[in-house]
Protein backbone atom coordinates (compact mmCIF):
# COMPACT_ATOMS: atom_id res chain seq x y z
CA UNK A 1 0.00 0.00 0.00
CA UNK A 2 1.25 3.83 -0.60
CA UNK A 3 -0.72 5.21 1.34
CA UNK A 4 -1.38 7.96 -0.90
CA UNK A 5 2.47 9.00 -0.76
CA UNK A 6 4.99 8.32 -3.77
CA UNK A 7 7.91 6.25 -2.93
CA UNK A 8 10.23 9.21 -2.99
CA UNK A 9 7.75 10.97 0.00
CA UNK A 10 8.28 7.55 2.19
CA UNK A 11 12.01 6.99 1.78
CA UNK A 12 12.32 11.11 2.82
CA UNK A 13 10.47 10.74 5.75
CA UNK A 14 12.28 7.22 6.74
CA UNK A 15 15.62 8.97 6.24
CA UNK A 16 14.74 12.43 8.06
CA UNK A 17 13.21 9.59 11.11
CA UNK A 18 16.51 7.91 10.91
CA UNK A 19 18.41 11.18 12.42
CA UNK A 20 16.39 10.35 15.48
CA UNK A 21 17.90 7.15 17.09
CA UNK A 22 15.26 6.61 19.40
CA UNK A 23 12.51 6.40 17.19
CA UNK A 24 12.35 2.53 16.96
CA UNK A 25 9.07 2.21 15.26
CA UNK A 26 6.38 4.70 13.13
CA UNK A 27 2.83 3.75 12.65
CA UNK A 28 1.03 5.03 10.30
CA UNK A 29 -2.81 5.44 11.01
CA UNK A 30 -5.95 7.50 11.25
CA UNK A 31 -7.03 8.17 7.25
CA UNK A 32 -4.27 7.16 5.17
CA UNK A 33 -3.50 4.25 7.15
CA UNK A 34 -7.28 2.74 6.97
CA UNK A 35 -6.86 3.57 2.90
CA UNK A 36 -10.16 5.64 2.86
CA UNK A 37 -7.42 9.22 2.85
CA UNK A 38 -8.44 12.08 0.94
CA UNK A 39 -6.04 13.84 -1.00
CA UNK A 40 -4.54 16.22 1.06
CA UNK A 41 -5.15 14.38 4.52
CA UNK A 42 -2.48 14.64 6.75
CA UNK A 43 -0.07 11.93 7.91
CA UNK A 44 -0.50 10.70 11.29
CA UNK A 45 2.25 8.93 12.62
CA UNK A 46 2.49 6.92 16.06
CA UNK A 47 6.60 6.93 17.18
CA UNK A 48 7.65 4.35 19.82
CA UNK A 49 11.34 3.73 21.53
CA UNK A 50 12.60 4.61 24.53
CA UNK A 51 13.37 8.04 25.73
CA UNK A 52 11.60 9.62 22.73
CA UNK A 53 10.47 12.67 24.83
CA UNK A 54 8.18 15.95 23.89
CA UNK A 55 11.02 18.37 23.31
CA UNK A 56 12.30 15.32 20.63
CA UNK A 57 8.85 14.73 19.17
CA UNK A 58 8.64 18.85 18.76
CA UNK A 59 12.22 18.84 16.82
CA UNK A 60 10.78 15.65 15.01
CA UNK A 61 8.05 17.83 14.05
CA UNK A 62 9.98 20.62 12.60
CA UNK A 63 12.56 18.51 10.53
CA UNK A 64 9.62 17.07 8.84
CA UNK A 65 7.35 20.19 8.09
CA UNK A 66 10.75 21.56 6.29
CA UNK A 67 10.67 18.85 3.58
CA UNK A 68 8.90 19.83 0.51
CA UNK A 69 6.43 16.74 1.10
CA UNK A 70 2.88 18.55 0.74
CA UNK A 71 0.92 17.44 3.78
CA UNK A 72 0.65 18.23 7.37
CA UNK A 73 2.10 16.14 10.07
CA UNK A 74 0.38 14.95 12.86
CA UNK A 75 2.80 12.83 15.33
CA UNK A 76 1.82 11.19 18.83
CA UNK A 77 4.64 9.25 20.95
CA UNK A 78 2.72 5.90 21.15
CA UNK A 79 3.67 5.23 24.89
CA UNK A 80 2.13 8.17 26.39
CA UNK A 81 -1.48 7.84 24.60
CA UNK A 82 -4.24 7.20 27.04
CA UNK A 83 -6.81 7.51 24.95
CA UNK A 84 -8.18 4.29 25.27
CA UNK A 85 -10.33 5.22 21.56
CA UNK A 86 -7.30 6.01 19.77
CA UNK A 87 -4.84 3.45 21.06
CA UNK A 88 -7.77 1.06 20.23
CA UNK A 89 -7.75 2.91 16.69
CA UNK A 90 -4.12 2.95 15.78
CA UNK A 91 -4.21 -1.02 17.55
CA UNK A 92 -7.06 -1.59 14.50
CA UNK A 93 -5.74 0.10 11.25
CA UNK A 94 -2.32 1.37 12.33
CA UNK A 95 0.20 -0.05 9.31
CA UNK A 96 4.27 -0.22 10.21
CA UNK A 97 5.32 2.22 7.98
CA UNK A 98 8.92 2.30 9.43
CA UNK A 99 11.30 0.24 11.17
CA UNK A 100 14.65 1.10 12.17
CA UNK A 101 15.95 -2.36 12.19
CA UNK A 102 15.13 -2.57 8.98
CA UNK A 103 17.13 0.77 7.95
CA UNK A 104 20.52 -0.57 6.97
CA UNK A 105 23.95 1.90 7.76
CA UNK A 106 24.07 4.39 5.14
CA UNK A 107 27.49 5.99 4.19
CA UNK A 108 28.35 9.57 2.40
CA UNK A 109 30.02 9.69 -0.57
CA UNK A 110 30.57 12.34 -2.78
CA UNK A 111 31.91 13.41 -6.18
CA UNK A 112 32.62 16.60 -7.77
CA UNK A 113 33.01 17.45 -11.97
CA UNK A 114 34.30 20.09 -13.66
CA UNK A 115 33.14 22.06 -15.99
CA UNK A 116 34.00 24.75 -19.12
CA UNK A 117 31.66 25.84 -21.58
CA UNK A 118 32.10 28.49 -24.08
CA UNK A 119 29.97 31.50 -24.05
CA UNK A 120 28.80 34.21 -26.31
CA UNK A 121 31.91 35.92 -27.51
CA UNK A 122 30.32 39.47 -26.60
CA UNK A 123 29.65 38.50 -22.84
CA UNK A 124 31.79 41.71 -20.80
CA UNK A 125 32.16 41.40 -17.23
CA UNK A 126 33.50 44.82 -16.28
CA UNK A 127 35.79 45.52 -19.35
CA UNK A 128 37.03 42.25 -19.32
CA UNK A 129 35.51 39.53 -22.01
CA UNK A 130 34.26 35.60 -20.63
CA UNK A 131 35.28 33.65 -23.04
CA UNK A 132 33.79 30.58 -21.04
CA UNK A 133 32.04 29.50 -17.80
CA UNK A 134 33.69 27.65 -15.61
CA UNK A 135 32.46 25.78 -12.78
CA UNK A 136 31.77 22.45 -10.42
CA UNK A 137 29.04 20.02 -10.21
CA UNK A 138 28.89 18.57 -6.62
CA UNK A 139 27.01 15.42 -5.95
CA UNK A 140 26.41 14.13 -2.35
CA UNK A 141 24.93 10.34 -1.65
CA UNK A 142 23.44 9.05 1.59
CA UNK A 143 22.07 5.73 1.29
CA UNK A 144 20.00 5.83 -1.73
CA UNK A 145 19.77 9.36 -1.46
CA UNK A 146 21.66 12.21 -3.68
CA UNK A 147 21.60 15.95 -4.49
CA UNK A 148 23.64 18.00 -6.57
CA UNK A 149 25.01 21.61 -6.86
CA UNK A 150 26.75 23.96 -8.42
CA UNK A 151 29.64 25.69 -7.55
CA UNK A 152 30.73 28.75 -10.02
CA UNK A 153 32.46 31.83 -8.83
CA UNK A 154 32.10 34.92 -11.13
CA UNK A 155 34.66 36.25 -12.25
CA UNK A 156 35.10 39.86 -11.60
CA UNK A 157 32.34 39.39 -8.84
CA UNK A 158 33.08 36.53 -6.57
CA UNK A 159 36.03 37.36 -4.56
CA UNK A 160 36.90 33.62 -4.79
CA UNK A 161 38.51 32.13 -7.76
CA UNK A 162 37.41 28.61 -9.00
CA UNK A 163 41.03 26.73 -7.79
CA UNK A 164 40.31 28.33 -4.14
CA UNK A 165 36.47 26.89 -4.34
CA UNK A 166 37.57 24.07 -5.34
CA UNK A 167 40.03 23.95 -2.82
CA UNK A 168 37.15 24.90 -0.41
CA UNK A 169 34.65 22.86 -1.26
CA UNK A 170 36.77 19.36 -1.44
CA UNK A 171 37.96 20.07 2.35
CA UNK A 172 34.35 20.91 3.64
CA UNK A 173 33.20 17.17 1.65
CA UNK A 174 35.90 15.33 3.43
CA UNK A 175 35.10 16.64 6.84
CA UNK A 176 31.20 15.47 5.81
CA UNK A 177 32.83 12.40 4.73
CA UNK A 178 35.01 11.25 7.47
CA UNK A 179 32.04 10.67 10.07
CA UNK A 180 30.71 8.26 7.56
CA UNK A 181 27.22 8.09 9.26
CA UNK A 182 24.09 10.25 7.86
CA UNK A 183 23.05 11.17 11.62
CA UNK A 184 26.25 13.62 12.10
CA UNK A 185 24.93 17.34 10.84
CA UNK A 186 28.29 19.22 9.42
CA UNK A 187 26.93 22.68 9.12
CA UNK A 188 27.88 25.02 6.64
CA UNK A 189 29.63 27.78 8.53
CA UNK A 190 29.87 31.90 7.27
CA UNK A 191 33.65 31.05 6.33
CA UNK A 192 32.98 29.47 3.46
CA UNK A 193 32.75 31.25 -0.22
CA UNK A 194 29.69 31.92 -1.11
CA UNK A 195 29.38 30.10 -3.91
CA UNK A 196 31.10 26.91 -2.01
CA UNK A 197 28.28 27.81 0.32
CA UNK A 198 25.44 27.87 -2.15
CA UNK A 199 26.57 25.08 -4.36
CA UNK A 200 26.72 22.27 -1.16
CA UNK A 201 23.25 23.57 0.53
CA UNK A 202 21.62 22.95 -2.94
CA UNK A 203 23.34 19.47 -2.87
CA UNK A 204 22.30 18.47 0.55
CA UNK A 205 19.07 20.19 0.35
CA UNK A 206 18.33 18.29 -2.98
CA UNK A 207 19.64 15.02 -0.90
CA UNK A 208 17.73 15.55 1.61
CA UNK A 209 14.44 16.59 -0.73
CA UNK A 210 13.94 20.04 1.25
CA UNK A 211 14.51 21.46 -2.61
CA UNK A 212 11.03 21.24 -4.62
CA UNK A 213 10.96 19.54 -7.68
CA UNK A 214 8.65 22.59 -9.24
CA UNK A 215 10.80 25.89 -10.61
CA UNK A 216 9.61 28.80 -11.59
CA UNK A 217 11.01 29.21 -15.18
CA UNK A 218 9.31 32.42 -16.17
CA UNK A 219 12.05 35.16 -16.52
CA UNK A 220 12.40 39.09 -17.03
CA UNK A 221 14.31 38.94 -20.75
CA UNK A 222 17.48 40.37 -20.53
CA UNK A 223 17.34 43.07 -23.34
CA UNK A 224 20.35 43.42 -25.37
CA UNK A 225 21.32 44.94 -29.22
CA UNK A 226 19.09 46.73 -31.35
CA UNK A 227 16.25 48.56 -29.81
CA UNK A 228 14.39 48.12 -32.64
CA UNK A 229 14.39 44.32 -32.88
CA UNK A 230 12.97 44.10 -29.04
CA UNK A 231 9.25 45.94 -29.51
CA UNK A 232 8.23 42.37 -31.04
CA UNK A 233 9.20 39.85 -28.77
CA UNK A 234 8.75 41.51 -25.58
CA UNK A 235 5.20 43.16 -26.91
CA UNK A 236 4.57 39.18 -27.31
CA UNK A 237 5.24 37.44 -23.95
CA UNK A 238 3.00 36.14 -21.73
CA UNK A 239 2.52 36.18 -18.25
CA UNK A 240 3.83 39.26 -16.25
CA UNK A 241 5.65 41.53 -18.84
CA UNK A 242 8.57 42.33 -17.61
CA UNK A 243 12.23 42.60 -19.02
CA UNK A 244 15.42 43.91 -17.51
CA UNK A 245 18.03 46.19 -19.12
CA UNK A 246 21.48 46.59 -18.62
CA UNK A 247 22.20 50.62 -18.11
CA UNK A 248 25.35 52.31 -17.34
CA UNK A 249 27.30 50.85 -20.42
CA UNK A 250 26.71 53.70 -22.81
CA UNK A 251 25.68 57.46 -22.11
CA UNK A 252 22.92 58.04 -19.99
CA UNK A 253 20.71 60.05 -22.29
CA UNK A 254 20.79 56.91 -24.75
CA UNK A 255 19.61 54.40 -21.65
CA UNK A 256 16.70 56.96 -21.02
CA UNK A 257 15.93 57.43 -24.12
CA UNK A 258 15.73 53.50 -25.24
CA UNK A 259 13.94 52.76 -21.63
CA UNK A 260 11.20 55.49 -22.48
CA UNK A 261 10.80 53.96 -26.23
CA UNK A 262 10.50 50.47 -24.78
CA UNK A 263 7.96 51.88 -22.29
CA UNK A 264 6.03 54.35 -24.71
CA UNK A 265 5.95 51.22 -27.19
CA UNK A 266 4.27 48.87 -25.20
CA UNK A 267 1.61 50.25 -22.22
CA UNK A 268 1.60 47.12 -20.27
CA UNK A 269 5.54 46.34 -19.88
CA UNK A 270 7.99 47.09 -16.99
CA UNK A 271 11.25 47.57 -17.11
CA UNK A 272 14.15 46.02 -14.62
CA UNK A 273 17.35 48.58 -14.51
CA UNK A 274 20.91 47.50 -13.76
CA UNK A 275 23.16 50.14 -13.47
CA UNK A 276 26.05 48.17 -11.15
CA UNK A 277 26.98 51.89 -9.54
CA UNK A 278 27.74 53.01 -12.76
CA UNK A 279 26.49 56.88 -12.51
CA UNK A 280 27.87 59.67 -11.49
CA UNK A 281 24.41 61.35 -9.95
CA UNK A 282 24.75 63.85 -12.66
CA UNK A 283 24.84 61.14 -15.25
CA UNK A 284 21.80 59.41 -13.30
CA UNK A 285 19.88 62.25 -13.79
CA UNK A 286 20.74 62.82 -17.33
CA UNK A 287 19.04 59.05 -17.79
CA UNK A 288 15.79 60.24 -15.83
CA UNK A 289 15.59 63.54 -17.66
CA UNK A 290 15.44 61.57 -20.85
CA UNK A 291 12.59 59.51 -19.14
CA UNK A 292 9.21 60.89 -19.24
CA UNK A 293 7.41 61.30 -15.71
CA UNK A 294 4.38 59.14 -16.74
CA UNK A 295 6.59 56.51 -17.57
CA UNK A 296 8.73 56.08 -13.78
CA UNK A 297 6.36 54.64 -12.33
CA UNK A 298 6.48 51.25 -14.81
CA UNK A 299 10.02 51.04 -13.89
CA UNK A 300 9.86 48.25 -11.49
CA UNK A 301 13.19 49.20 -9.93
CA UNK A 302 16.63 49.91 -11.08
CA UNK A 303 19.45 48.39 -9.18
CA UNK A 304 21.97 50.25 -7.56
CA UNK A 305 22.22 53.51 -10.06
CA UNK A 306 25.34 55.32 -7.92
CA UNK A 307 27.97 55.10 -6.76
CA UNK A 308 26.80 55.11 -3.19
CA UNK A 309 24.00 53.94 -1.35
CA UNK A 310 23.11 57.36 0.08
CA UNK A 311 23.88 58.70 -3.57
CA UNK A 312 21.27 56.58 -5.32
CA UNK A 313 18.71 57.18 -2.15
CA UNK A 314 19.24 61.01 -3.18
CA UNK A 315 18.15 60.19 -7.05
CA UNK A 316 15.39 57.46 -6.08
CA UNK A 317 14.31 60.72 -3.84
CA UNK A 318 14.37 63.27 -6.56
CA UNK A 319 13.18 61.48 -9.14
CA UNK A 320 10.34 59.45 -7.74
CA UNK A 321 12.02 55.72 -10.09
CA UNK A 322 12.51 53.21 -7.42
CA UNK A 323 15.55 51.80 -6.67
CA UNK A 324 16.58 48.06 -5.48
CA UNK A 325 19.77 46.33 -3.93
CA UNK A 326 21.74 44.64 -5.64
CA UNK A 327 26.00 44.68 -4.78
CA UNK A 328 24.65 45.69 -1.01
CA UNK A 329 23.50 42.80 -0.20
CA UNK A 330 26.85 41.09 -0.49
CA UNK A 331 28.46 43.93 1.50
CA UNK A 332 29.14 42.89 5.53
CA UNK A 333 27.12 45.98 7.34
CA UNK A 334 24.17 45.20 5.42
CA UNK A 335 21.14 45.18 6.60
CA UNK A 336 17.81 44.77 5.46
CA UNK A 337 15.59 47.90 6.18
CA UNK A 338 12.90 49.88 4.47
CA UNK A 339 13.14 52.95 3.11
CA UNK A 340 11.73 55.46 0.87
CA UNK A 341 11.48 54.07 -2.91
CA UNK A 342 13.26 51.17 -1.69
CA UNK A 343 11.35 48.02 -4.13
CA UNK A 344 13.49 45.04 -4.00
CA UNK A 345 16.84 43.35 -2.96
CA UNK A 346 18.26 41.13 -5.50
CA UNK A 347 19.51 38.00 -4.18
CA UNK A 348 22.80 36.28 -6.34
CA UNK A 349 22.77 33.19 -4.47
CA UNK A 350 26.44 32.29 -5.91
CA UNK A 351 27.40 35.43 -4.91
CA UNK A 352 25.69 35.53 -1.09
CA UNK A 353 25.50 31.99 0.04
CA UNK A 354 24.03 29.40 0.78
CA UNK A 355 19.98 28.45 0.51
CA UNK A 356 19.16 29.28 4.50
CA UNK A 357 21.23 32.57 4.23
CA UNK A 358 19.51 33.68 1.31
CA UNK A 359 15.68 32.31 2.80
CA UNK A 360 16.79 35.03 5.54
CA UNK A 361 17.12 37.57 3.77
CA UNK A 362 13.98 36.98 1.57
CA UNK A 363 11.88 36.66 4.94
CA UNK A 364 13.44 40.33 6.31
CA UNK A 365 12.27 41.84 2.82
CA UNK A 366 9.11 40.34 2.60
CA UNK A 367 8.35 41.08 6.48
CA UNK A 368 9.14 45.02 5.54
CA UNK A 369 6.99 44.62 2.44
CA UNK A 370 10.36 44.65 0.48
CA UNK A 371 10.43 42.36 -2.54
CA UNK A 372 12.86 39.76 -3.34
CA UNK A 373 13.80 38.64 -6.46
CA UNK A 374 16.11 35.54 -7.10
CA UNK A 375 19.06 36.79 -9.95
CA UNK A 376 21.20 34.73 -11.97
CA UNK A 377 25.24 34.72 -11.75
CA UNK A 378 25.49 33.44 -15.07
CA UNK A 379 25.28 29.79 -13.83
CA UNK A 380 25.04 26.91 -16.37
CA UNK A 381 21.85 25.35 -17.18
CA UNK A 382 21.93 22.91 -14.06
CA UNK A 383 22.66 26.04 -11.41
CA UNK A 384 20.11 28.15 -13.38
CA UNK A 385 17.51 25.46 -13.15
CA UNK A 386 18.46 24.91 -9.14
CA UNK A 387 17.31 28.65 -9.05
CA UNK A 388 14.17 28.56 -10.64
CA UNK A 389 13.16 25.95 -8.11
CA UNK A 390 14.38 28.27 -5.37
CA UNK A 391 12.74 30.78 -6.70
CA UNK A 392 9.75 28.57 -6.93
CA UNK A 393 9.87 27.57 -2.86
CA UNK A 394 10.66 31.06 -1.84
CA UNK A 395 9.32 34.29 -4.02
CA UNK A 396 6.26 32.21 -5.52
CA UNK A 397 5.13 35.52 -6.69
CA UNK A 398 7.70 37.00 -8.30
CA UNK A 399 9.72 36.50 -11.89
CA UNK A 400 12.99 35.51 -10.94
CA UNK A 401 16.04 36.98 -13.25
CA UNK A 402 17.70 34.06 -15.14
CA UNK A 403 17.13 35.07 -18.72
CA UNK A 404 21.53 34.46 -18.83
CA UNK A 405 21.28 31.00 -20.34
CA UNK A 406 21.63 32.32 -24.16
CA UNK A 407 24.81 33.47 -23.44
CA UNK A 408 25.81 30.16 -23.25
CA UNK A 409 26.89 27.74 -26.50
CA UNK A 410 26.02 24.28 -24.50
CA UNK A 411 23.44 23.17 -22.10
CA UNK A 412 25.38 21.56 -18.97
CA UNK A 413 23.59 17.37 -17.62
CA UNK A 414 19.89 18.93 -16.61
CA UNK A 415 18.10 21.25 -19.06
CA UNK A 416 16.06 24.22 -19.04
CA UNK A 417 12.45 23.86 -20.24
CA UNK A 418 12.18 25.32 -24.05
CA UNK A 419 15.90 26.01 -24.31
CA UNK A 420 17.30 24.66 -27.82
CA UNK A 421 21.14 24.93 -26.65
CA UNK A 422 22.85 21.24 -27.38
CA UNK A 423 23.37 19.48 -24.29
CA UNK A 424 26.71 18.23 -22.77
CA UNK A 425 26.67 15.30 -20.12
CA UNK A 426 29.36 14.39 -17.73
CA UNK A 427 31.19 12.49 -20.17
CA UNK A 428 31.45 15.06 -22.37
CA UNK A 429 34.36 16.90 -23.31
CA UNK A 430 33.10 19.82 -21.63
CA UNK A 431 32.95 17.80 -17.96
CA UNK A 432 35.95 16.35 -16.12
CA UNK A 433 35.72 14.55 -12.94
CA UNK A 434 37.86 16.15 -10.08
CA UNK A 435 40.28 13.12 -8.72
CA UNK A 436 40.00 12.39 -5.55
CA UNK A 437 42.61 11.19 -2.61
Amino acid sequence: MDFGLTETMIKNIGWHLRHFPNVETAILFGSRGKGNFREDSDIDLALKGDGITNDMLHDIQQTLSQTTIPYKFDLVIHDKITDPDLLAHIQRVGKIFYEKKNCSIQHRRYQLFRYSIPVDSQLILRNRFLKKREGLLVKVCCGQNEGWGEIAPLPEFSHETLAQAQAQAIEWLEKWDQSRSCNVKLDLTADLYPSVAFGLSCALMEMKGRLGDEGNYQTAPLCYGDPDELYEPLDQMQGEKVAKVKVGMYEANRDGLIADMLLEAIPDLQLRLDANRSWTPAKAQMFAKYVKPEHRARIQFIEEPCKTREESRQFAAETGINIAWDESVREPDFRVEKEPHLAAIVIKPTLVGSIERCAELIAQAHALGIKAVISSSIESSFGLTQLARMAKQYTPNVTPGLDTLDLMDYQVVRTWPGSELPVVGLDSEFVTEVILD
